[in-house]
């Protein structure tokens, strides 16, 4: 009777058992169906509750958030019509983009930008927010006229630093209108400097049209040749295994002797620092604006450098520099600022304006900043606006700097 006993007890214990494992796996194929086919906006959940997608699956996940964004504009020189073709990524469930800021320097709030999706749905899209500095650009999808549904998109996470560091395995997409939509590549430097195309103009001058610092260095599998990505591939976003938005491809990146050792990723993670507040604004019918970042205008010591390295004349003297579509003559004051022993800092080209009061007078160099107890440490450009965006409404802002007109602090 006892072993009976025994055999009844380790028939229930194996029968428990079963019932709880076939339990958890119903329950977890649940949780996939609802994320695959009831909710399947969200890919990074996608990717995670089922770790088991090829690589072509999970391309086609990242496919399906890209989108191409168009848009017409008058060149004011030529007055002639140019069309602009740009790669977006989705971010959130109901259409917010971020793209490359660089494509969209000639439109406004106000251009009617045209989005076509990979689900074969087009849309309206409203530029809410661009920032130069991180290249950077935040775009609203809204329905075409005379329709009226809600919105939602296939969407990605905007990743973190060490997203971006802990990566093993790129995913490049384009457009949804190229002939390739994706591609897999991997890490292969990090924190370089990008120049974009030096910019020629008819009175003889050169000079760069787009610096980009702390930009990553990534290359395809070897699998892709370059003469088969380079038509279809600039500007594409660039992405992890697990649904992370890493930033956006920029250019070839070149060695002296120019040859092509692999491209530049743009970092996105500073897209957090905008996206909320410019959809706030958004949705209560106004444009965000950041004062501070607006009204600051000048290079830290790594553009000063790149500006003087490349600026040229007729006669092989560096007189100017072009920026933001003008030539600027360098000062005596930018000189010394170059040629000094300060590793880092920002030079004020203009006088920093905020609430109609100078704050700071031009040729002065932001060396630290201080907001409410913390001071931070402004080596580079990021590092000012960092700061500047971090900073609440009603903060006291404390500004450290050298003056480069006398050398006092």
């Amino acid at each position: 009777m006892e072993k009976i006993k025994e055999k009844n007890n380790n028939k229930k214990i194996f029968w428990w058992v079963f019932f709880s494992i076939m339990t958890i796996i119903i329950c977890y194929m649940f949780v996939v169906v609802y994320f695959f086919y009831i909710s399947p906006y969200n890919i990074a959940a996608k990717l995670f509750v089922w770790p088991f997608n090829s690589e072509e699956n999970i391309g086609e996940f990242y496919s399906d958030a890209t989108v191409q964004i168009d848009y017409t504009y008058k060149d004011s020189q030529t007055k002639e019509d140019i069309t602009v073709s740009a790669v977006g990524i989705n971010v959130r469930e109901n259409g917010v983009l971020i793209a490359i800021y660089d494509n969209f320097r000639d439109c406004d709030e106000n251009t009617n930008l045209f989005i076509s999706a990979n689900n074969g749905k087009n849309y309206m899209g409203k530029l809410l927010y661009g920032d130069l500095n991180f290249n950077l650009a935040v775009i609203k999808c809204e329905n075409l006229e005379n329709v009226n549904e809600e919105i939602k998109l296939p969407y990605v996470n905007i990743a973190n630093v060490s997203k971006i560091l802990t990566a093993n395995k790129l995913f490049i997409s384009s457009s949804p209108k190229s002939e390739v939509k994706s591609w897999t590549g991997a890490l292969s430097s990090r924190d370089e400097i990008f120049f974009d195309t030096v910019v020629s103009l008819s009175d003889g001058f050169i000079g760069v049209d787009l610096i980009m610092e702390n930009c990553y260095i990534f290359n395809f599998d070897k699998s892709y040749s370059f003469e088969n990505i380079t038509a279809y591939f600039t500007g594409g976003a660039v992405l992890d295994s697990y649904g992370n938005l890493l930033g956006f491809a920029y250019g070839n990146y070149l060695l002296n002797d120019n040859e092509i050792v692999g491209y530049s990723l743009i970092p996105v993670q500073n897209a957090s620092l905008f996206v909320d507040k410019a959809l706030d604004a958004y949705y209560n019918q106004s444009s965000f604006k950041n004062e501070l970042i607006e009204n600051t205008f000048g290079l830290d010591k790594i553009e000063v450098d790149c500006h003087f390295s490349v600026s040229e004349t007729e006669s092989g003297n560096v007189t100017s520099f072009y920026k933001d579509g003008t030539w600027i003559p360098y000062l005596d004051s930018m000189i010394k600022f170059n040629s000094c022993d300060m590793n880092g800092g920002f030079y004020l080209l203009e006088d920093l304006v905020y609430n109609d009061n100078v704050i700071l007078e031009k040729e002065n160099v932001i060396s630290k900043v201080k907001i409410g107890d913390i001071t931070y440490l402004i080596n580079t450009k990021i590092d000012l606006m960092n700061t500047f965006y971090s900073a609440n409404e009603g903060q006291e802002i404390v500004l450290y700097y050298h003056s480069m007109k006398n050398q006092d602090d």
